[in-house]
């Protein structure tokens, strides 16, 4: 509905329809009351107000028309039908007459984000901008995923609010270059709104030219101005036009599949922690603290606990062990009511991770005493590294102890990009434990943390 127009004739004059929705839509009142607000129609560097002339119904659809001829839609520029270069022409014609809007309108609507179908172009003269009253029936008229296919798949949510219309257009010129909008597919949104390469999907598009069109998309860099994104274009065109070695479409294609599994695999991470991780956090921390509490007033009520008979250097190699093993109840059982685990946070947020990667069938947890003794190998980027290693415990004086050992963890990659491998990070410690006789067993007291080190 909204990439057609047509001509007919009214009152014997020929006129051109642009077709707005369904004739069952229910139209502003505002719109037949006082004058017409007008759209604006640029032709050089001069901006006009449009009006359309009237609304009428024909064939079962509602039509906006005027006596303005030879108006195309905006998804002219994605017609296959029509050769790249004479698109791209129609790109810069296309960006150079909303340059020129917002550069004489105080405040031009179309700023902050604009459906594709508000803006149509006249070849070889300029674009029509239609009204926002018109704009917003059309929007209305059409279905959510159109609704989407029209404007949300175009915008960034943290592209800056006045410079939202050079991301769209700089969208565009990727959907013109690629065949496809960059932002459509629901997991490049969730993995942080970063598109496949676009040299991917057109081998013309040198590696250069893709990654300086991705870094505007992704925001690592700032948004090009009207000219410069002109300026890139045409200084590109031949290349982008060009025809490609069979190799490198063999190597586009190789590399978009891979592209495509990445950003699919950090997209349904993120899906799946949206809509299901919140509540599988929540019920394992409830459950967590739950069994910690409730055991450790049973251990405490009723003797001997299982560590009972454990001479102290043998507890507190066992309270390690388990903390290796993430058994955090077990290891509340070890603990006084006015002990503290020192790394409880960091132990449930583990314990979380790990249960809803198990959940979702993600990849495996590694001992770490498993990946020191094979040497610490690169490991594959959903594979995860926790444990202790290098346990030594040292007695200070009677009930306190020095417990100093490595300890492994998952490391977090800098920005959105997916790593090619495994980020492991390691941190030494040196922990001091103050132990409590119990006659029938010890329990730890106090624990403190006297060093903490990285490890390169």
């Amino acid at each position: 509905m909204y990439n057609t127009s047509f001509q007919f004739t009214h009152n014997d004059t020929v006129m051109t329809a642009i077709p707005i929705g369904p004739d069952s839509i229910s139209l502003p009142k505002g719109m037949f009351q006082g004058g017409k607000t007008p759209g604006m129609m640029v032709t050089g560097e001069t901006v006009t107000p449009w009006y359309w002339e009237g609304i009428k119904t024909i064939q079962g659809t509602l039509c906006v028309y005027s006596s303005t001829k030879n108006i195309k839609p905006f998804s002219m520029l994605f017609n296959l039908n029509i050769p790249l270069s004479s698109r791209l022409d129609l790109f810069v014609q296309v960006l150079q007459g909303m340059k020129v809007i917002a550069e004489q309108d105080e405040s031009p609507w179309f700023l902050q984000g604009f459906p594709l179908n508000a803006v149509w172009i006249i070849p070889g003269s300029g674009i029509l901008v239609l009204p926002r009253a018109i704009s917003s029936v059309m929007m209305n008229a059409v279905s959510e995923k159109e609704r989407d296919a029209l404007e949300n798949n175009w915008v960034h949510p943290k592209a800056p609010e006045d410079k939202r219309w050079l991301y769209q257009m700089t969208a565009v010129l990727y959907a013109v270059l690629g065949k496809v909008p960059p932002l459509e597919d629901e997991y490049t949104r969730e993995a942080g709104y970063e598109p496949l390469p676009l040299w991917t999907l057109n081998p013309s598009v040198s590696d250069s030219s893709s990654d300086e069109i991705s870094s505007w998309l992704t925001l690592k860099k700032p948004l090009p101005e009207a000219d410069e994104l002109a300026s890139f274009v045409r200084e590109h065109a031949s290349q982008f036009c060009a025809s490609v070695p069979s190799a490198r479409e063999v190597q586009a294609k190789a590399s978009y599949e891979a592209a495509r599994q990445k950003i699919h695999t950090r997209g349904r991470r993120r899906v799946f922690f949206r809509k299901r991780g919140f509540v599988l956090a929540v019920t394992t921390l409830l459950a967590v603290i739950l069994i910690a509490g409730v055991t450790t007033r049973i251990v405490e009520s009723l003797r001997p606990p299982d560590f009972a008979g454990m001479e102290p250097v043998e507890l507190i190699n066992h309270f390690y062990d388990l903390q290796d093993r993430l058994q955090m109840g077990e290891m509340g059982d070890m603990l006084t009511r006015s002990a503290k685990n020192v790394r409880e946070e960091q132990m449930i947020y583990l314990h979380v991770t790990n249960a809803m990667r198990t959940a979702y069938g993600g990849g495996e947890m590694m001992p770490a005493w498993v990946w020191v003794k094979q040497g610490k190998p690169e490991i594959p980027p959903d594979t995860m590294v926790y444990g202790i290693t290098d346990l030594e415990i040292t007695k200070v004086e009677d009930l306190v102890f020095e417990a100093r050992f490595n300890l492994w963890l998952p490391g977090a990659p800098d920005g959105n990009e997916m790593p090619a491998h495994g980020i492991v990070e390691g941190i030494r410690y040196v922990e001091r434990l103050v132990l409590e006789d119990r006659d029938t067993h010890y329990m730890i007291r106090h624990i403190e943390v006297m060093e903490q080190e990285p490890l390169t």
